[in-house]
This record gives structure tokens, sequence and C-alpha cells, in this order.
């Protein structure tokens, strides 16, 4: 009885869900760490990891989501994905910083730093076809 409770509520491909929610936890970490010691005041390029994390957990949760689907090109979707949520992140960075007063050092300057943080965000999403070989995670 318990093994087939196990096998019923047993989710598919439960190694990425983990490794997507280690990457989340780590990047709002960083994050945390960023706001709670306002490093950005010191260095404003230190946001960096922080969009490399967020685009690992973005992908590794993008493909964890394809790999329950009959989708053929995992791949290419996952970083489309990553892409298209990363771009929404960016916009809705920009956004608030029109609603709320930003100090001066956490102004973008020009778009430059909405494009950057898009680029870092999709190499961390790359990154996952990296690092899941190195894991052997199977069923992808």
């Amino acid at each position: 009885m318990k093994r087939k409770l196990r096998e019923r509520f047993r989710c598919p491909n439960n190694d990425l869900f983990i490794l997507a929610l280690i990457f989340l936890i780590v990047f709002l970490l960083i994050e945390l760490a960023l706001r709670i010691y306002n490093l950005y005041y010191y260095e404003p390029f230190v946001d960096v990891p922080s969009h490399f994390f967020a685009g690992l957990a973005i992908g590794i949760g993008t493909l964890w989501i394809l790999s329950l689907t009959d989708i053929k090109r995992k791949k290419i979707s996952t970083l489309f994905y990553t892409f298209v949520i990363a771009v929404i992140w960016e916009i809705l960075e920009t956004l608030q910083e029109i609603v709320i007063e930003n100090p001066p050092y956490l102004r973008d300057i020009f778009f430059w730093d909405g494009f950057w943080d898009i680029i870092v965000t999709v190499m961390g999403g790359a990154f996952v076809f990296v690092l899941i070989p190195i894991l052997k995670i199977k069923d992808v």
C-alpha cells in the first residue's frame, strides 16, 4: 500500500524540481545580502551573480515544466522562456523605477543595465545544459 501511494504522488523529474528550488534559494540569498548590506552602493555590478543564479533557477524550472510535456525542442524552448521571463523582469524593474524613486546609485544607466541583465540571465539559463550532464540528471 505504501509503495502504491509513493508511486502515485511521485512527481516526474524531482531532481530538476529540487535543483530549481536550490538555485532559487541561492538567488534570493544573494539578492537579500545585496539589499541588506547595500552592496549596490559600493559596487554596481554585484547584481551579475544574482542574475546568473536567477537564470539558472528560471532555466531549470522551465526545463522541469517542459519535461512534463511532449514538447520536442526542450533546449530551445527553455532558452526562449528564460529570455521572455528576463525581459518581463527588466520591464517591471524599469516600471518600478518610474513609480518608486530610487537612490542615485540604484538608477539604471540608460538601457545598458537592463540589456546586460537579460544577457546574464539567459547565460544562466544556457548553463543549465552544461550542469545537467555533470549532475547526471536523466529524463530531460
